[in-house]
C-alpha cells in the first residue's frame, strides 16, 4: 500500500482511525506499507524510517541496527 500523506488532511481522531487501519490490514494480510509523512509520532509508528536528508536517503529503525535514533546512510553522498 503506497500512502502519500494519508493523514495531512483529516482531523487528529479520523487520522488516528485511518493508520490503525493501515497498520493493522498490513500486519493481517502481510502486506507492506509505503507511507510518506512529515508527522514525526505517525512515523514513529512504523517498524522501519527511511529519511531524505539533502537528496540522500538514511535508514533509522532498521531491523538490523535495532536503532531508531542513530542513522546510517543508503548511499554515500561523496
Amino acid at each position: 500500500i503506497l500512502a502519500d500523506e494519508p493523514t495531512g488532511s483529516i482531523d487528529t481522531k479520523t487520522g488516528s482511525m485511518v493508520i490503525d487501519f493501515l497498520l493493522q490490514d498490513c500486519r493481517d494480510n502481510g502486506r507492506t506499507l509505503i507511507l510518506a509523512t512529515h508527522n514525526p509520532k505517525l512515523a514513529r509508528r512504523c517498524d522501519r524510517t527511511l529519511h531524505l536528508l539533502d537528496g540522500c536517503l538514511q535508514c533509522s529503525n532498521h531491523p538490523e541496527t535495532g536503532s531508531g535514533k542513530d542513522f546510517h546512510f543508503l548511499h554515500d553522498p561523496d
